[in-house]
């Protein structure tokens, strides 16, 4: 009977252990939500990336940015602009962004437009249109796996999935590409 009793009382210890742990959890905050802790908002701001002489690469702007504690960033409205030799490229401009921790890469949520700009020739314009761009700032390059529709004075392009290298001017298509082209 004694050892019965014993078994008991251990029993009664480990559940009463178990409940205070328990307790004191959920008294702490989780990780998950420390990673989700907004650091600071900004509205209505613009960022500039220089090279090591001082010319301008590109910049960022979007409407708000909620910068949360564990690095990262979300972007309403964003735009980014990438410049060569001093004169704007490149124009990018979606709904909603993420800015990855080190804010070397940038991923464009929802609708998405990217266009040239000062292109010399009419024939040079370009517009794209399409969805979730991934964008790498350093690399000056973007990307997506969605269905993209190119404007151009030739005519219309459409594929799944791209890549534009703007620093290259080059825009690669990845699949299932269809075009109408018109005579100038």
């Amino acid at each position: 009977m004694q050892r019965w009793l014993t078994w008991l009382g251990l029993l009664l210890l480990a559940a009463g252990s178990t409940w205070l742990l328990r307790s004191l959890d959920s008294e702490r905050p989780s990780t998950e939500y420390e990673a989700h802790r907004v650091d600071y908002i900004l509205t209505d701001f613009t960022a500039q990336r220089f090279d090591p002489e001082g010319h301008l690469l590109h910049q960022l702007a979007a409407a708000q940015m909620v910068h949360y504690s564990a690095g990262q960033s979300e972007l309403i409205a964003p735009k980014m602009v990438f410049y060569r030799d001093q004169q704007a490229q490149w124009q990018v401009e979606s709904e909603r962004g993420e800015v990855s921790a080190d804010g070397n890469v940038i991923w464009l949520n929802g609708a998405a437009h990217i266009q040239r700009l000062n292109a010399a020739e009419a024939q040079k314009q370009l517009e794209i249109f399409s969805r979730d761009v991934r964008i790498d700032q350093q690399q000056q390059f973007a990307e997506t796996s969605e269905p993209s529709r190119i404007l151009h004075a030739g005519g219309e392009t459409r594929s799944i999935g791209m890549r534009v290298f703007m620093d290259r001017q080059q825009v690669e298509l990845l699949s299932q590409v269809r075009g109408h082209y018109e005579q100038p």
